[in-house]
């Protein structure tokens, strides 16, 4: 029996082992949303799947639905991207276990994953006093669009944002709150 092997990009956001040398992880790609993937021999010191698998890699990878579930057949590591500061990294933890808990799996979402890579990149640039904001700004974007907050408030983009978010900061945190809770995910 053959299989129809997909290519696509993604980022890596979950990495779990669960064999020796075999590990399920967790990609968001723009093609298929949320996917769990089985990469078989890729904790083995000669694999050549190890570092396009680490914790927020950018790569190119080639998939194939199996029997039960999908299959990771190659990946090529376009870019790490590299989270030093300790409040950063709990933002991102933050941001990206909601996105675990919301974003479905196997359906497309080439917005919600421009907008987690764009993020991604915001937070390595910005300075730690804004690093709050973005946060606000990035799940209520991310709840926003996936249908969770209705669209009412726009908060535009990023650099254009920044002031209205802290304005009216307790706003959108109990909008938030409420999408959150009326998801019954989180």
């Amino acid at each position: 029996m053959s299989y129809i092997v997909y290519d696509t990009t993604g980022l890596v956001l979950e990495n779990q082992a669960f064999s020796e040398h075999d590990r399920f992880v967790t990609i968001l790609t723009p093609d298929f949303g949320i996917m769990r993937v089985r990469a078989g021999g890729s904790s083995k010191p000669e694999s050549k799947l190890k570092y396009s698998l680490d914790l927020l890699s950018y790569g190119k990878f080639s998939i194939v639905r199996g029997k039960v579930g999908w299959r990771l057949t190659n990946a090529q590591g376009l870019e790490q991207i590299k989270i030093i500061d300790k409040n950063k990294k709990e933002v991102v933890g933050r941001v990206l276990g909601l996105c675990l808990s919301l974003i479905p799996q196997d359906q497309e979402e080439e917005e919600i994953f421009n907008f987690i890579f764009d993020f991604l990149h915001t937070i390595t640039e910005i300075p730690n006093t804004d690093t709050k904001i973005l946060e606000i700004y990035t799940v209520y974007s991310v709840l926003e669009k996936l249908g969770y907050i209705e669209k009412n408030i726009h908060i535009g983009e990023w650099g254009d944002s920044k002031d209205y978010i802290v304005i009216n900061k307790d706003i959108l945190v109990s909008h938030i709150n409420n999408a959150i809770k009326a998801s019954h995910l989180v």
